[in-house]
């Protein structure tokens, strides 16, 4: 762990302004190597007022050790052990412990520029900040690769960019905000979504009226390593555990906003045909069982369950997607006929 020189102030320093208090919390498990950076990108913000929320989500690593240290060093740091229960009940427990009347969320193995907080702070300063959540663009740092490039996050100024964006399913990186606590506490992260959390809570915030304001700063350093889950491929080319969360999203979306139904059909239907095409029969059915049909696939029109069912025996039994298409090119020139 390597500490830049002189990081810490007394809690008499961080207290001495008349500014609001922010309350960063950082979720974080097993990443003794990575946590002292995100710590540490805190206390050196530029805006001084500040409260750092460590939630260790059961980590069986020298994390506590790490902790302890920085909270030993400065006094704005609080450490709080938690047992295992996912990035959500972190975030969660971090936003109901949190003192300030701002929140801005960070995860363990992530970090912030140095004046991300004043920056955004100062950009809402003339503005009404209680119905708003501030993002800002990115960084990707790419350990394997010694490589990083900045991602400039989406235009979010309309409701329909930013649902046809969460619905992808990649949303605004949660790293980038900073909201007011009463705004959080309007949505909180759905603990049943291991990925796809940052988009649910965006959603449950967007279709409760909270506007999204960009705010022109490449604030937030987003590290992408082994361990992590999302690498920003495409869903079809994901792992299982993210496959399975997405579908389980889409499930929960057309539950709750029965408007956005029609929406999470069409995504469905896509990830239905990558998962024949994949021939992944676990994800078929578990797609096959949220489609309201008939719908159109490949050109043709399905009407029953037992008619995709059919599809998918005979496209398990095809050696190749060029032979899927020259598969239905032959039913659809028989469908004209």
């Amino acid at each position: 762990m390597i500490l830049d020189k002189n990081p810490f102030l007394s809690a008499k320093d961080a207290s001495a302004s008349n500014s609001p208090l922010v309350s960063v919390i950082i979720a974080t498990y097993n990443q003794e190597h990575y946590i002292g950076k995100a710590i540490q990108s805190v206390l050196c913000q530029s805006f001084t007022n500040l409260e750092c929320l460590v939630v260790d989500d059961g980590s069986s690593d020298n994390t506590s050790a790490v902790g302890r240290y920085f909270m030993s060093k400065d006094q704005r740091v609080k450490y709080f052990y938690k047992e295992n229960g996912g990035v959500c009940s972190s975030r969660n427990f971090g936003i109901e412990h949190a003192q300030g009347e701002w929140i801005q969320f960070l995860d363990g193995d992530d970090w912030l520029h140095p004046d991300k907080i004043r920056f955004q702070l100062d950009f809402v300063k003339n503005c009404d900040s209680d119905g708003v959540v501030l993002y800002c663009d990115q960084e990707r740092v790419y350990e394997a690769e010694g490589r990083s490039e900045i991602f400039y996050e989406y235009d979010a100024s309309s409701k329909e960019k930013m649902l046809e964006k969460l619905l992808a399913p990649w949303g605004l990186q949660c790293g980038g905000f900073l909201l007011k606590k009463t705004v959080a506490k309007q949505a909180m992260f759905d603990t049943t979504l291991n990925f796809c959390e940052d988009c649910k809570f965006e959603l449950d915030l967007l279709m409760q009226g909270i506007t999204f304001i960009h705010t022109p700063i490449v604030g937030s350093f987003y590290r992408i390593h082994q361990s992590n889950t999302s690498t920003f491929s495409s869903i079809a080319d994901s792992t299982s555990k993210i496959k399975d969360s997405y579908i389980r999203y889409l499930q929960i979306v057309q539950q709750q906003y029965g408007n956005l139904r029609q929406t999470c059909q069409q995504r469905l239907v896509d990830f239905l045909k990558r998962t024949l095409e994949q021939k992944d029969t676990e994800r078929f059915d578990n797609i096959l069982n949220l489609l309201d049909l008939p719908i159109m696939l490949y050109g043709l029109k399905f009407t029953k369950k037992s008619q995709l069912k059919f599809l998918q025996v005979l496209i398990l039994y095809t050696p190749s997607v060029k032979g899927i298409y020259k598969l239905f090119r032959m039913f659809k020139r028989t469908a004209d006929l």
